[in-house]
Formats: C-alpha cells, sequence, structure tokens
C-alpha cells in the first residue's frame, strides 16, 4: 500500500518538505507513524502514561497531543488502547470507588 501511494505523498509534500530531500522527508514522515522499540505490547508504565494524558487532555480528538507523552506510540494506537483497554477499567474503578 505505502509503493501504490508513495508518489501521491510526495507530491502532496512538496510544499511542505522545502529543502529536505524525498528520502528523508519519507523516513521522519513514517518514522512518526510507527511504533518504536522492541516489542509491540504495551508495558505498565506506557498505561499509566496513557491515563495520565487522557486525564490532562481528555479523550475526544485530542490524540496527536496524548500521543506525545506515550513515547513510541502514534496516536491511532493511543486511541485504540485506550477504547478497547484502559477506557472500561478506569470507569469500572471510578464506579467502585463511588458510594452507592
Amino acid at each position: 500500500p505505502i509503493a501504490i501511494h508513495a508518489g501521491v505523498h510526495a507530491s502532496l509534500a512538496t510544499p511542505v518538505r522545502g529543502n529536505i530531500s524525498k528520502p528523508k522527508f519519507n523516513y521522519a514522515f513514517m518514522d512518526t507513524k510507527r511504533p518504536r522499540g522492541p516489542s509491540s505490547r504495551w508495558s505498565p508504565e506506557e498505561d499509566e502514561q496513557l491515563k495520565s494524558a487522557v486525564r490532562q487532555f481528555g479523550e475526544d480528538r485530542q490524540w496527536v497531543k496524548v500521543a506525545q507523552q506515550v513515547r513510541g506510540r502514534t496516536n491511532l494506537q493511543c486511541r485504540q488502547r485506550w477504547l478497547c483497554n484502559i477506557k472500561a477499567q478506569v470507569e469500572k474503578e471510578r464506579s467502585a470507588g463511588q458510594p452507592m
């Protein structure tokens, strides 16, 4: 898929990249889109960073800002992790702490 659309992305990016070479620009772009590190599994530390960032920025269209607080994770990874794994856990903890 990347090879098919690479020309389209490059032509759209030309005004943005300025004097940066195409390969260097493309590498920088792709680097922001993939996780860093040896494993794609989330660590407990990353989960805590995610919770903290969501408390700070909220979960309504702020995923780029959230991802900046969770090093090595993209905005899409953070959103997916929050919605599929962490949100229900946090809500359960909140409801357990409230008097009935």
